[in-house]
């Protein structure tokens, strides 16, 4: 086991290697590419949770007690574990926009970078808000939670989301031509009105309340952001702005190398390591 800092608490945690059946799972989506972006991350992060042998809540209440952000470290936790610390890597040359390959070792080569939080003040606390008779509870900072359902909302399978470059809501607004290929402008509608009210977590109205199901629960998220908050799409901008603020994640931990002379061009790169990429392509490696 190695101890990795979890950025958004501070707190550290006991994280394990992959075993043979977890590293299969996640090499049949990757192979079988009929997964949606969902089905993935969803799949990802319950191995992630298994993986972390700390104390920790059940997984329907783990994802909505870290970050993306947390994700970093902890898959280098798992990465460590599974596959050791020296591996063959690569970077694009910013200059010469060519592949340089070389060998990454992670006790040597790999540095970091970014900021934890020691304040001991829980990031996703949840807030209230209120207008007319309704009252809502959100999180100003999205949850891992918050981020994998917006995907949810997404109905491509991963071959084509790919192919197409979306890998987050994010990228929708970039991608509408394509998209209006695929999708209605109903479901392209509905992902970006999900992604602005992804943080809410409950409604009140006249004194009944309405929580937003857990992320494994599907049907039923579908239904709260379809018909449950669908008065919020009344609203103005500016009262909607004003309810619901969110604001970015300070906490994250960056891996990098630092390349001080590149074989191609030779100026200094600093080189961000992606561990879930790595991961990626160990499995791949190893499944023949």
């Amino acid at each position: 086991m190695v101890e990795v800092v979890v950025p958004s608490t501070g707190s550290v945690v006991n994280v394990r290697g992959l075993t043979v059946e977890e590293g299969l799972k996640l090499t049949s989506s990757i192979t079988l590419m009929s997964d949606t972006l969902f089905d993935l991350f969803l799949k990802v992060g319950r191995i992630i949770h298994t993986c972390i042998e700390s104390e920790k809540p059940p997984f329907e209440q783990w994802v909505r007690t870290i970050t993306e952000a947390d994700l970093s470290p902890l898959i280098y936790g798992v990465v460590r574990e599974t596959f050791g610390d020296e591996f063959p890597y690569s970077y694009t040359c910013p200059v010469k926009d060519q592949e340089v390959d070389f060998t990454l070792n992670i006790d040597k080569t790999v540095q970091t970078k970014g900021e934890i939080n020691t304040t001991g003040e829980p990031l996703l606390e949840l807030k209230e808000a209120a207008i007319n008779n309704v009252k809502l509870t959100y999180s100003s900072v999205e949850s891992f939670e918050d981020l994998v359902l917006q995907l949810a909302f997404i109905p491509l399978s991963l071959k084509d989301t790919l192919s197409l470059g979306v890998s987050s809501v994010d990228d929708l607004t970039s991608a509408l031509p394509q998209l209006t290929k695929i999708l209605t402008e109903e479901d392209i509608m509905t992902a970006l009105f999900v992604r602005k009210i992804s943080t809410l977590r409950s409604i009140t109205i006249d004194s009944k309340t309405k929580e937003r199901p857990p992320i494994t629960q599907i049907i039923a998220l579908k239904s709260f952001f379809g018909r449950d908050v669908s008065f919020i799409k009344k609203l103005t901008q500016k009262e909607f702005k004003t309810l619901m603020p969110k604001k970015p994640n300070p906490y994250s931990i960056t891996f990098f190398v630092d390349v001080p002379k590149c074989k191609l061009c030779g100026q200094h790169h600093e080189v961000i390591v992606d561990f879930f990429r790595l991961a990626l392509q160990q499995l791949a490696e190893s499944s023949y």
